[in-house]
């Protein structure tokens, strides 16, 4: 699924590669991939700040710090 998200954001497709990423976010909480989580947070950040969601945005941006936050404390 992020895959297919990541094509759609090399392509500026933001909009049709924020669901792929959506998809993908869940089966990365249920299994506790961080590093894939972080990947697709990022991920999402660009999609939004390139469809102007600012809430959105700052959303995940906040994702981002947090799960840098528990990767870093995971390498203790």
């Amino acid at each position: 699924m992020s895959i297919t998200g990541k094509w759609y954001l090399e392509q500026k497709m933001f909009t049709e590669a924020i669901p792929l990423y959506q998809q993908a976010e869940e089966i990365a909480e249920q299994n506790r991939f961080l590093a894939e989580k972080l990947d697709i947070f990022t991920d999402l950040c660009t999609c939004y700040k390139e469809i102007g969601d600012e809430t959105r945005y700052i959303q995940y941006t906040e994702k981002v710090y947090q799960t840098n936050k528990e990767i870093n404390f995971e390498r203790r």
